[in-house]
């Protein structure tokens, strides 16, 4: 049997789902896998990923350090590599890695179903363009040429300004 990431956070359903470090994760991991297997805890940590008498205690005990949990991912069988990473960690992360695909998967079709209607919207608009011949409508042409404003309104600003300060030198 495989041990799960739900049943690691759950304690295989006897709880509410726990936060768990990774060290606890792993403890939990094994404990579940050498229940499966018919053995002793310890008897299974030494015998399936090889660690001394110290190490397979430490391991139980959730204090299994960066050098045996990197031995454990490079074990090669049922019980090493992502066969313990992945439900470990999700333990850990707190979301099985099944469901972080399916969200993710549910997350792309939903981009690319808006993806599809701004596709429609855009042949659309680009059709309704092609198809009228007289060109753009009248609220199109009125508009002057771009930058066309800006500089006639600064030009007619200054202008305006120098007749008053004339005017008002004329009056003192």
């Amino acid at each position: 049997m495989t041990v799960t990431a739900m049943q690691i956070t759950s304690l295989r359903g006897t709880n509410l789902d726990l936060d768990s470090r990774r060290r606890d994760a792993l403890a939990t991991y094994a404990r579940y896998a050498a229940e499966d297997a018919g053995m002793a805890p310890q008897t299974w940590v030494r015998k399936t990923w090889g660690f001394e008498v110290y190490e397979a205690k430490a391991l139980l005990r959730g204090d299994a350090s960066e050098p045996m949990w990197e031995r454990i991912l490079k074990t090669k069988g049922p019980h090493g590599g992502w066969s313990v990473a992945l439900p470990v960690m999700g333990a850990v992360i707190g979301c099985p890695v099944h469901e972080f695909f399916r969200e993710q998967t549910r997350l792309a079709a939903l981009e690319a179903k808006r993806a599809h209607e701004h596709e429609q919207l855009a042949e659309t608009a680009y059709r309704t363009l092609a198809d009228n011949p007289s060109g753009p409508g009248p609220h199109r042409q009125a508009r002057p040429a771009s930058g066309g404003v800006g500089s006639e309104a600064a030009g007619g600003l200054a202008e305006g300004l120098a007749e008053r300060r004339s005017f008002e030198r004329g009056r003192r």
